[in-house]
């Protein structure tokens, strides 16, 4: 699931909740999910020095050095592996490698819609009830 903003206008209300195949993480934001690594041995959590300003990967942990590190090297703590690279002398933290991440649920849909649902079902009567009263005339 996926929150649009809901507009109105001379036509109707458009937005709202979407729900589909294309909207994977939909359900592991509203519900909470266990993530384990299932392409390789570990999981990938870029840090700010590998995202871009909207908050993606720029990279991949193996493209590292194509995107400019002289020298990529790696630290052990605990059941983790930091991941750094050196780029004009300065070291940088660029991921961190995990075997397993567990996303909590932070619900957005079934509060916004509980919080709503007067509105929805009156804006929906008046809507059924005026498309009604058009098809008998």
């Amino acid at each position: 699931m996926a929150a649009m903003p809901v507009e109105e206008d001379e036509h109707g209300l458009t937005g709202g909740m979407m729900a589909g195949k294309g909207l994977k993480y939909g359900p592991a934001q509203e519900f909470g999910a266990e993530i384990d690594a299932a392409n390789g041995h570990m999981l990938a959590i870029p840090m700010e020095d590998a995202l871009t300003p909207a908050g993606v990967a720029r990279f991949a942990p193996r493209d590292a050095k194509d995107a400019g590190y002289d020298r990529i090297f790696f630290s052990n703590v605990g059941n983790n592996v930091y991941m750094f690279g050196v780029m004009d002398g300065i070291v940088h933290l660029l991921f961190v490698l995990v075997h397993h991440v567990s996303i909590p649920a932070r619900p957005f849909a079934g509060p916004a819609l509980d919080a709503n649902r007067a509105w929805i079902e009156a804006r929906l009567k008046q809507a059924v009830d005026e498309g009604i009263k058009e098809s008998g005339e």
